[in-house]
């Protein structure tokens, strides 16, 4: 893991079909990890070959490369092993980047975005966190009923706080890192305007949110 600040050259595969936007990548990591080796790919599968064949640190993927589904997803995020997996997308979509980070990808970038902004998205990845830009972190989820605006992942995660289980616990029955459960639980502490998770639960509880599924239970 990369602490913030570190420079040590890293060993990065770029999946995108536009050699621009793969050389735009390399000059925005060439300052802050200079003499990187980058592997380009400009397809998924093409992408899945380098991963079979090398070990990373960082791995991106352009959600619009040719051979993109969510089976695809799964086996780059799989075979990319410990080195965090970052996608780019075209799309500006706050449900879309929550299910992204579901599957264990760890960023996701709108291509839109600013080279200074991707520049702290890759850094804040390299050091262990879970990007999502801001203004889809706050965009409000689907869902609920009185009022309360949570996606079902969100609440599931309160749940499990509720009933007592570690981070740890939950991310291991929800098949998601721990990284990802924090992120959504972030997420459900701001649905129930609460200021922290022990707020949000018996909030939650008051207002009667896991009446229902812990009576079936």
């Amino acid at each position: 893991m990369y602490a913030i600040g570190d420079k040590r050259p890293l060993a990065i595969a770029i999946g995108d079909n536009h050699p621009l936007f793969r050389l735009a990548i390399v000059q925005v990591l060439s300052e802050p990890h200079p003499e990187s080796t980058v592997r380009e790919a400009d397809g998924f599968e093409q992408l899945m070959a380098l991963l079979r064949e090398e070990s990373f640190d960082l791995v991106i993927a352009d959600l619009g490369m040719p051979g993109y589904s969510w089976l695809m997803l799964d086996d780059v995020v799989r075979a990319a092993a410990t080195a965090p997996v970052v996608a780019f997308s075209a799309r500006i979509d706050a449900e879309h980047a929550r299910a992204l980070l579901s599957r264990g990808v760890r960023g996701y970038v709108p291509k839109v975005s600013t080279p200074a902004a991707v520049r702290s998205a890759l850094r804040r990845v390299l050091a262990g966190d879970v990007f999502i830009p801001a203004e889809l972190e706050a965009t409000p989820a689907v869902q609920r009923r009185d009022g309360v605006r949570m996606t079902s992942r969100q609440e599931n995660v309160l749940r499990a706080i509720g009933d007592g289980d570690s981070i740890a616990d939950i991310a291991d029955k929800l098949g998601i890192s721990e990284a990802t459960v924090k992120l959504h639980l972030r997420g459900a502490i701001r649905a129930m305007g609460a200021r922290n998770r022990t707020m949000a639960v018996l909030i939650a509880e008051r207002r009667g949110l896991f009446r229902d599924s812990r009576h079936d239970a």
